[in-house]
């Protein structure tokens, strides 16, 4: 988490007021229509002069009375999206010597891998997967005579399944590793497991279909052709982030916050910003 601790520094620096734990309700609006204020589950309303929503471009619309919104909920069911993931957290009594801190499997056949992500959504069968293992080089992270894993597979958005399902894809995953990594003992030793997917990612971040990332980087979803990072019908109303442009990926979505900025301060330069 060192790069959002940074950034909240930076922002504390120029001012920010950071305020967690308060999800938005609804956007509300006056005559424009423009941005008027913001809120909350909790019933409070926060003037607002400009929103910015780093949040899914789908779920912002959501947000608004419907004739506010610039996408149908077609287009929205109809975007292709980039993965999303089964992700465990996992720590692991004893060291495991054949891992480093990070470490990749790749699928036998690419191809198919691939297919069952974007062309006939399943669960994968011979996945690829990620492997990071931050008490190699951070001894902080785990008790001492523990490892602390964290495991990424990617699979395809809009997935469904049960909790029991998932445990079993789960326990499928763990095998393979015994297996591929040379850790027969595995699932043995593991002291603690929390799962995180499709479900998690739609409930706890409102990411449209449960995708890890965004909208997929797609010829009919590229460039200009993602939803546009203001809004066309609420004055004041901007998007950052994986669903608008640049794109997906954390480099790219900084980008994606500084031609925000750009806009909101009427910069039409092709260049990088050297200061706020």
């Amino acid at each position: 988490h060192e790069i959002p601790k940074a950034l909240v520094s930076i922002g504390k620096k120029l001012g920010v007021e950071y305020r967690t734990d308060a999800p938005i309700a609804r956007i509300k609006t006056k005559r424009g229509p423009a941005v008027k204020s913001v809120i909350l589950e909790s019933g409070e309303e926060i003037e607002a002069d400009i929103v910015v929503s780093n949040a899914s471009v789908a779920h912002t619309e959501s947000l608004l009375p419907k004739p506010y919104r610039d996408h149908s909920e077609r287009y929205w069911n109809t975007r292709k999206l980039a993965p999303s993931a089964l992700i465990m957290y996992l720590g692991v009594k004893g060291e495991l010597d054949s891992l480093t801190h990070h470490n990749l499997l790749f699928s036998p056949d690419w191809k198919k891998n691939f297919a069952e992500i974007f062309d006939a959504p399943q669960w994968p069968t011979d996945p690829s997967l990620y492997i990071c293992v931050p008490s190699k080089t951070d001894p902080t992270v785990a008790p001492e005579g523990h490892e602390n894993l964290f495991i990424l597979v990617p699979i395809a958005a809009r997935t469904t399944y049960t909790e029991e399902e998932l445990e079993q894809q789960a326990d499928r995953m763990l095998r393979l590793i015994e297996q591929e990594m040379n850790i027969p003992d595995l699932r043995e030793r593991i002291v603690y497991k929390k799962l995180f997917s499709v479900k998690d990612f739609e409930t706890r971040y409102n990411k449209l279909g449960g995708t890890a990332l965004g909208l997929a980087h797609t010829m009919s979803q590229t460039s200009i052709l993602r939803p546009n990072n203001v809004s066309k019908k609420v004055e004041n109303l901007l998007y950052v982030g994986a669903d608008t442009n640049p794109g997906i990926g954390m480099p790219i979505q900084l980008i994606s916050a500084e031609l925000a900025l750009k806009r909101l301060i009427g910069d039409t330069s092709s260049g990088h910003l050297t200061e706020i």
